[in-house]
C-alpha cells in the first residue's frame, strides 16, 4: 500500500474581497490536497503573525482520499507549518514530520510536503522517496528555505531522514541546535548597568572552556534580584562539536540529581561574602574568568542554604569532567553529618559515567510488598518468582489481593501462595486504591515499609528491593520508584510530569533504555540514569514508609483507577518530603496486562475528580517545578519547545533549598 502524500499549496498573496484585514493588507488561501490516506487524521496549521505571535487552526478532519482542506491566512503569516495527528494511532509507532519555512517571509515555498508513515518501518523509505517526487527540486532534495524540525517515530529516524534528503543531521535533524540558534540570534547583546548593580554583591565562576551568553550577567542579576540566594545557576548547552550538543534545561534545584551527575551548569553567581568564607576568591581582574570547579562547589555548598535556577540559557560548555578519587571523598564527607554510612559509586554502566550512591536500609527493615490480582495467573508467578530469586524471604512480606480471579489455574497457584504468604479475596467493581489501602491495613505491623506492585512487574536484579528501601528510609524521602522498561527495552516510567501530554504523564517514555553497545542511554541530560527528585512516581511500584503513608491518609479512593499514584504522590509531597525516582533501579513491566489498553479516556470519572482537586497545580507556571519550562510538554520525550527559544524578559527563577528540610509534623 502507497504511503500516504499530502501537499499544501499557497497561493501568491493577494487582496481577497471578501476577508479584508483592517490594514488592508491581503490573504493567503492555502490548500491541502491529499492522495493514498492511509489513515485519517487531523491536519493541523501554525503560523506567525506580523507581531511574532503563534497561531493555530485545525483543518478539518480528513478521513478520505483525495483528501482537499482549504483555509485563508494573512499575508503577512510566515514559518507556517503543517503538522499531522494521527487519529487513534499511537504517535510512538507513526513517523511524523514537520517541513517548516525559514522566517523570512519572501522565502516562502510554494508547496509544502509533508507524508505520514504507516505503522511498517519499511514503509519509511516508500515515504522519503515519495517526499522526493513531489518536484520540490530537480535533485530531489528539499530546498534550502526549508527545515526538518521536528519527528516522532522509531528509533534511528533521524539518520534514515536526512540521508536520503541531501541533509545534514548536524544542520537541521538536531533540534537543539536549531534552537541554540534561535536563541542566540534573538538576545540583545546591549549591556545594562542594572545587571552589575545587581552583581556587585555576586562573584562569577564558569567551568573551563565554557562561553558566557550575552546576557548571562543580566539573567544572573535578575535571579539575585528575584531570590536573594547565595548560590544562582541556570541552563547551559553541552557542546559535542561545532555544530552539535544537548541542552541541558532543568527545573528547581534537587539535591538527589546533584549527586549522581555533582555540577551545577557551566557557570553560577556567588555571593562573594560565601566565597571569601570558603576560599574561593577571583584570580584575574574580570570575575567571569574565575575557574568553577567541583572543589570549589564542594566548599560553597555548606556555606549555602538557598539555590536559585534561573530557566535562561547562560553558557556554551564542553562536558563536565568526571569526579576524581579526591572529589568523590569530598563529596562523601560533605554528606558525612547527615548520612554517616552513604558511600558514592562510579556509575559505569552509563555514558557519561554519574554517581551510584548506596543508602544502607536499616538491619531490621521489612517490607509488605502488596500486589493486586485478577486471573493473571502467567505474570503473576514471574513477579513473585522474581521477587522470591531477588529478595531475602526475611526482608519482605507478601500480600496478594485476588480480586474474585475464576480461572482455574489462577485460583490453583493462589492456593498455592497462600501456604507462604498472605492472599486475601476482595470483591465488588476494581478500585486499585481501595484495594490497596485494605492491603495496608492488613500488613503485618512489624512491617515499616509498604510497596505497591502491580502484577506485571518483574525484578532485574539482587539489590532492587535494598535501594529502594536504602533510600525511602531518609527522614526527607516520603516515596520511591524505580525506571520501569518494557519487555522489548524501552522505557516506560522514568517519573511523572505534572502538565505533560494531557494532563500528567510519564517522561522519558519509548526511549531505548540500553545503546546498541548495552550501555545504559542517559537520556536528556541524564533524566533515565540518574537520581532526582519528581512531583509524582506510577503506582505499579510504589515504596514508602508506612507512616508517612498513615500520615497522609493513604489512597484516595474516590479515584478507583486513574490519577490515584500521581495524587497521593503530590499529597504527600505537600506534607514536605521528597518524592525520589531512581534511575539506578530498573525493572520490567508488562504494562496493561491485567486490565487491557483503552483508546481515549478510560476513567473520565476518576479524571474528572482529580482534575476538581488539583486543577489549580495544573494550570500554575510551570505545573511542574521539577520539569523545565522551556521543554515542550506535548512529547513524551523531553524536547526544547520551539515556541519558547526566545530568551524571555523575565526568565522564571525557582529557588529550592540546598540541604533538605525534616517534614513537617502530621498536624493532630
Amino acid at each position: 500500500m502507497a504511503p500516504p502524500t499530502l501537499r499544501l499549496c499557497v497561493d501568491a498573496a493577494a487582496p481577497h474581497a471578501r476577508h479584508p484585514l483592517p490594514d488592508g493588507s491581503g490573504w493567503r488561501r492555502v490548500t491541502l490536497i491529499g492522495a493514498s490516506v492511509a489513515h485519517p487524521f487531523w491536519p493541523t496549521l501554525q503560523w506567525r503573525d506580523a507581531h511574532a505571535r503563534a497561531q493555530t487552526r485545525r483543518l478539518p478532519f480528513v478521513d478520505r482520499s483525495p483528501a482537499q482542506a482549504a483555509i485563508h491566512l494573512p499575508a503577512d503569516a510566515h514559518q507556517i507549518t503543517l503538522q499531522l495527528t494521527p487519529w487513534r494511532l499511537p504517535l510512538a509507532h507513526a513517523a511524523q514530520i514537520i517541513i517548516q519555512p525559514l522566517p523570512a517571509p519572501q522565502r516562502l515555498a510554494r508547496r509544502l510536503c509533508a507524508a505520514l508513515a504507516p505503522l511498517a518501518r519499511r514503509s519509511v523509505w516508500r515515504m522519503l522517496r515519495s517526499v522526493a517526487a513531489q518536484g520540490i527540486n530537480a535533485r530531489g532534495a528539499l530546498p534550502a528555505a526549508w527545515r526538518i524540525l521536528h519527528h516522532e517515530g522509531a528509533a534511528g529516524l533521524t539518520r534514515r531522514l536526512t540521508k536520503p534528503l541531501g541533509r545534514t543531521a548536524a544542520d537541521d535533524a538536531i533540534p537543539d541546535f536549531w534552537w541554540l540558534q534561535r536563541y542566540l540570534a534573538a538576545i540583545d547583546p546591549t549591556p545594562t548597568p542594572a545587571a552589575d548593580a545587581a552583581l556587585a554583591d555576586y562573584l562569577i565562576l564558569r567551568r573551563a572552556g565554557a562561553e558566557l551568553t550575552p546576557d548571562a550577567r543580566a539573567q544572573l542579576a535578575h535571579g539575585a534580584r528575584e531570590s536573594g540566594a547565595e548560590l544562582i545557576c541556570g541552563d547551559l548547552f553541552v557542546r559535542s562539536g561545532p555544530k552539535s550538543g544537548q541542552l541541558a534545561l532543568r527545573g528547581r534545584f534537587c539535591l538527589e540529581r546533584f549527586l549522581s551527575a555533582p555540577e551545577l551548569g557551566g557557570v553560577v553567581a556567588v555571593r562573594r561574602d560565601i566565597a571569601a568564607r570558603a576560599g574561593v576568591v577571583a584570580t584575574t581582574v574580570a570575575d567571569a574568568e574565575t575557574p568553577l570547579t567541583l572543589a570549589a562547589l564542594l566548599r560553597l555548598l555548606p556555606l549555602c542554604q538557598r539555590i536559585a535556577h534561573v530557566s535562561a540559557l547562560l553558557c556554551l560548555a564542553p562536558p563536565a569532567p568526571p569526579p576524581s578519587a579526591a572529589e568523590l571523598q569530598s563529596l562523601r564527607a560533605l554528606l558525612a553529618t547527615r548520612w554517616p554510612q552513604a558511600a558514592p559509586e562510579p556509575d559505569r554502566q552509563s555514558a557519561p559515567p554519574g554517581i551510584v550512591w548506596r543508602w544502607p536500609a536499616p538491619q531490621e527493615a521489612r517490607v509488605a510488598i502488596i500486589i493486586p490480582t485478577r486471573d493473571n495467573v502467567a505474570h503473576l508467578r514471574r513477579c513473585v518468582e522474581s521477587i522470591a530469586r531477588s529478595c531475602d524471604p526475611a526482608r519482605y512480606r507478601l500480600i496478594i489481593l485476588d480480586h474474585a480471579s475464576r480461572a482455574p489455574a489462577t485460583r490453583a497457584y493462589l492456593a498455592e501462595l497462600a501456604a507462604h504468604h498472605s492472599v486475601q479475596r476482595v470483591t465488588g467493581p476494581f478500585n486499585f486504591a481501595r484495594f490497596n489501602n485494605l492491603a495496608a491495613e492488613l500488613a503485618d505491623p512489624a512491617c515499616d515499609f509498604l510497596l505497591f506492585l502491580n502484577d506485571d512487574v518483574e525484578a532485574l536484579n539482587g539489590d532492587w528491593l535494598t535501594r529502594l528501601t536504602g533510600l525511602a528510609a531518609r527522614a526527607d524521602v516520603g516515596a520511591v520508584g524505580p525506571l520501569l522498561q518494557y519487555p522489548d527495552g524501552r522505557a516506560q516510567h522514568a517519573g511523572l510530569v505534572l502538565g505533560l501530554w494531557r494532563h500528567c504523564d510519564h517522561v522519558g517514555k519509548f526511549q531505548p533504555v540500553r545503546g546498541p553497545d548495552g550501555a545504559r542511554n542517559p537520556g536528556r541530560d541524564g533524566h533515565l540514569t540518574h537520581c532526582a527528585q519528581v512531583s509524582a512516581l506510577t503506582g505499579a511500584c510504589l515504596l514508602m514508609r508506612r507512616r508517612v503513608f498513615e500520615e497522609v491518609g493513604g489512597f484516595d479512593e474516590q479515584l478507583a483507577v486513574g490519577y490515584n499514584d500521581v495524587d497521593l504522590c503530590l499529597r504527600v509531597g505537600d506534607a514536605g518530603y521528597a518524592i525520589v525516582y531512581d534511575g539506578h533501579t530498573v525493572m520490567t513491566h508488562h504494562e496493561s496486562a491485567t486490565r487491557g489498553k483503552s483508546l481515549g479516556d478510560p476513567h473520565p470519572q476518576d479524571t474528572r475528580h482529580f482534575l476538581h482537586k488539583h486543577g489549580a497545580r495544573l494550570r500554575r507556571n510551570p505545573p511542574d517545578l521539577f520539569f523545565s519550562p522551556l521543554l515542550s510538554r506535548d512529547h513524551l520525550t523531553p524536547t526544547p519547545e520551539p515556541e519558547r527559544a526566545a530568551p524571555p524578559a523575565a526568565a522564571l527563577v525557582q529557588t529550592a533549598p540546598i540541604w533538605p528540610h525534616p517534614p513537617r509534623s502530621p498536624q493532630p
